[in-house]
């Protein structure tokens, strides 16, 4: 269990959130923090409406006797293809109960961990994107135009290019500071969900062939259908929800080296170019979440393991 480590995740958030004093980093984490609250609500909200929506199949039958009725009584069915080694049609509305109650508990419990494995990388993000605003404003002060220009004649104002050089080197100490800590909470949140991505990516592929397979052979059924349909999407959407996360941290780890290298290190002192470099340095190779250390959670993979779910959905067609 990782119960230590996600109460470690949450402690590095509430730490960042104290530590942040300037109005501007505050903004960008709190849209950062919003986005994951928004993310949060769309995908609860979606996740629910697909669940309920396959959870009225098996009450479709009723519904259509009422409506539509025949001379008999359409074949009523269950949620899942399952053997409970008892009369079914006897004791079906209680199997169905049963069923239900599975499948509520088991999406609230994929919504709960997916949403706040969202916000935990929504905050990552956030702090990346602090660490970039940071080296961006690196050798511009508020006060003074610091140009290319004063750095080369700033023999004339020695003491106001000190009170600068110490300025900007503070800044860039932070920005180290910060750096670190957000990669660290990184690698927190890779060690809480390595083991899980990788039990949940081989799951998805595997269901994703069998339930892509089985749409195939009850092509003529509309219920059956509907139902290996909606699970086939939502395997496939719920791999790409873990995904997208990933490549986004990713992307904002990455942008570090960009917002540094296109900051205005040419009026920085020595000193300051050598603490430049060593985030620059850190920063070339981006930050990543990997799935057992193996898969790399990023969207180019996810396309790479969509084909081979189709390759294993071709195969089990064949041979079926």
């Amino acid at each position: 269990m990782c119960i230590p480590e996600f109460q470690l995740l949450l402690k590095h958030i509430e730490e960042d959130w104290r530590s942040l004093t300037d109005a501007n980093e505050i903004e960008i984490l709190t849209k950062y923090a919003d986005n994951g609250r928004k993310l949060t609500i769309w995908y609860t909200c979606y996740v629910t409406f697909t669940t309920l929506m396959y959870l009225s199949l098996p009450l479709s039958p009723v519904v259509l006797n009422i409506l539509s009725p025949l001379n008999e009584s359409r074949r009523m069915e269950l949620l899942f293809c399952t053997e409970y080694f008892v009369n079914e049609t006897e004791y079906f509305y209680e199997i169905l109960f049963y069923d239900y109650f599975i499948a509520i508990l088991t999406v609230a419990v994929v919504i709960a961990a997916d949403t706040m494995y969202i916000v935990y990388v929504e905050h990552a993000c956030g702090i990346f994107a602090i660490v970039s605003y940071r080296l961006k404003n690196v050798g511009i002060d508020e006060n003074y135009d610091l140009t290319y220009k004063n750095c080369v004649t700033r023999e004339k104002d020695d003491d106001f290019y000190r009170v600068q050089d110490k300025k900007f080197y503070q800044k860039l100490l932070s920005c180290v500071e910060k750096h670190k800590s957000v990669i660290e909470y990184v690698n927190l949140l890779q060690t809480c969900y390595t083991e899980s991505f990788i039990g949940v990516l081989l799951l998805n592929v595997i269901c994703m062939s069998i339930t892509g397979v089985q749409t195939i052979i009850n092509i003529h059924n509309l219920s059956d259908i509907f139902r290996f349909g909606f699970l086939t999407l939502g395997e496939a959407f719920h791999l790409f929800f873990l995904t997208l996360p990933g490549q986004r941290i990713i992307d904002h780890s990455g942008r570090v080296f960009e917002d540094g290298y296109n900051s205005r290190w040419y009026v920085l002192s020595t000193r300051c170019k050598r603490i430049l470099s060593l985030i620059l340095l850190r920063s070339i190779t981006p930050c990543q979440l990997m799935a057992g250390g193996l898969y790399a959670m990023k969207l180019e993979n996810y396309v790479s393991l969509i084909q081979t779910a189709m390759s294993y959905f071709t195969v089990l067609s064949s041979v079926r």
